[in-house]
């Protein structure tokens, strides 16, 4: 029955699961993980007395049945004690179970993940991936990061509430990063709302192109400030080139990027095929499994980032006119020191490697305890958010920068007057400066570009108009 009568003694209390139970506990418990719902300590808990209760149940019944009716009123007595608090720690003790911090993964991103959908994409980006170097794959994706100071604070003794003067606030700031597997880095591209300047705490570091900076009225990524980084990413590129062996030099590039709306901008994909760019997009909600810069770089950037603001905002007496000067200042340094930290050459191999982008192998990604078998709900709820997404303008799993995907783009995106300078394919310019300032003008649903590293063009990458 997995049940002792032993009494207590110098050895302490008998296990409160028997080996057979606590194999069942432990299975349950891998099994709920792979599955995104792991247990947490109230659940283990709950489980662990259920599991026991089970257990007694049956003891007793089986007691009953062989007249033994003084053993089964002891197991009565015990149907009520759950485990305690300690129990945990001991059960860790004897298992290779162990307490982590709980990461968050939307429930869309577990059911997108089956080994169909990988398998496909891998096939659809195996003639690009496999004939492109990787000095010229590119990998780029918008991070949010906070500034707000979180965390306990130190008060006298006796007080029950501490009260703190609320300041400014400082917004979020959103940045684009941009890497490639083994050449070049691009400067991070600083996503912040509100103003239509450039303030004086933050000129100096984007007059020096260590970062570029824009402003959007929500402080994300929208489909004006994306034309806006694409330009700003065609002419860090067009920079790079200059810098590559004469033989790949002038090869079409790869770009993969999240399938996020905001790619959804004719003149922006227009302009990149122009510069002999080819935009891959990856999978809805697949990201965390084979995106470079989420699997990688994302988790030693954001740390980076909060540790040197944090110093920064602790150490750094400079005067500045606001708070809010100040806060700009700091966060546009952290993001400038977290990128050039987090983007080292080894973590960007690591990351091409993890997602079997570099050296080419769609294997690689096969552990992933993210890639699971749908179950028939999952499969019947996934395709019915496939249906409604497909209703729409789908731009997931596709090479945009193929002409007939920019012109289905263009249809679907100029029904909307807000973008309507989006798909207008450019007329006759002197050239591409002359170009670049007027569409920037044009865009007025996306405030301003704030920074813009002057163009460079040479044949074969940037046309002249």
């Amino acid at each position: 029955m997995g049940l002792t009568w032993d009494n207590p003694n110098a050895l302490g209390q008998p296990p409160y699961l028997c080996p057979f139970d606590l194999d069942v506990l432990v299975s349950e418990v891998q099994e709920e993980f792979e599955h995104g719902t792991p247990y947490d300590t109230y659940e283990l808990l709950d489980r662990a007395s259920e599991i026991r209760q089970e257990r007694i149940q049956n003891g007793i019944k089986f007691l009953n049945l062989t007249k033994s009716e003084t053993l089964a009123v002891e197991l009565i007595q015990k149907l009520s004690k759950p485990p305690s608090r300690s129990w945990i720690n001991l059960m860790l003790e004897r298992t290779h179970l162990q307490l982590r911090d709980r990461r968050n993964i939307k429930l869309q991103r577990l059911t997108a993940c089956s080994p169909e959908v990988f398998q496909h994409y891998y096939e659809m980006i195996s003639p690009y991936v496999e004939n492109c170097s990787p000095f010229l794959i590119f990998g780029a994706d918008e991070s949010m990061l906070e500034t707000v100071l979180n965390g306990k604070v130190i008060v006298p003794e006796g007080i029950t509430e501490a009260i703190a003067a609320q300041f400014e606030d400082f917004p979020h700031i959103s940045v684009m990063c941009c890497h490639s597997v083994y050449g070049d880095v691009m400067p991070p591209f600083m996503i912040i709302p509100t103003i239509t300047s450039m303030p004086e705490e933050l000129k100096i570091f984007a007059e020096s192109g260590a970062i570029d900076i824009a402003c959007a009225p929500s402080g994300y990524m929208n489909r004006d400030c994306f034309l806006r980084w694409a330009i700003t990413f065609i002419n860090h590129l067009n920079i790079y080139r200059l810098k590559l062996p004469s033989q790949i030099r002038n090869s079409r590039a790869l770009l993969f990027l999240d399938g996020h709306s905001s790619r959804a901008c004719p003149l922006a994909l227009w302009l990149l095929d122009k510069a002999n760019v080819e935009v891959i997009i990856e999978p809805a909600n697949t990201s965390h499994v084979i995106q470079m810069f989420d699997v990688v770089l994302a988790s030693p950037f954001k740390n980076y980032f909060r540790q040197i603001f944090h110093t920064l905002e602790s150490k750094d007496k400079t005067l500045f006119p606001t708070i809010i000067s100040r806060l700009r200042n700091h966060a546009a340094q952290g993001i400038i020191s977290a990128w050039s930290m987090a983007s080292c050459i080894s973590n960007r191999i690591k990351s091409a490697r993890k997602t079997g982008i570099f050296p080419f192998n769609p294997d690689e990604i096969c552990g992933s305890r993210f890639i699971i078998e749908l179950t028939r709900e999952q499969r019947e709820r996934q395709q019915r958010r496939d249906q409604r997404r497909m209703a729409g303008l789908d731009i997931n799993c596709k090479i945009l920068t193929d002409p007939m995907m920019i012109n289905e783009i263009k249809n679907k995106v100029i029904q909307q007057k807000r973008y309507e300078h989006l798909c207008l394919i450019p007329p006759h310019y002197n050239n591409y400066s002359a170009f670049v300032k007027e569409i920037c003008h044009k865009c007025d649903n996306g405030a301003s570009l704030l920074s813009i590293p002057p163009p460079i063009c040479h044949v074969g990458i940037i046309p002249n108009f």
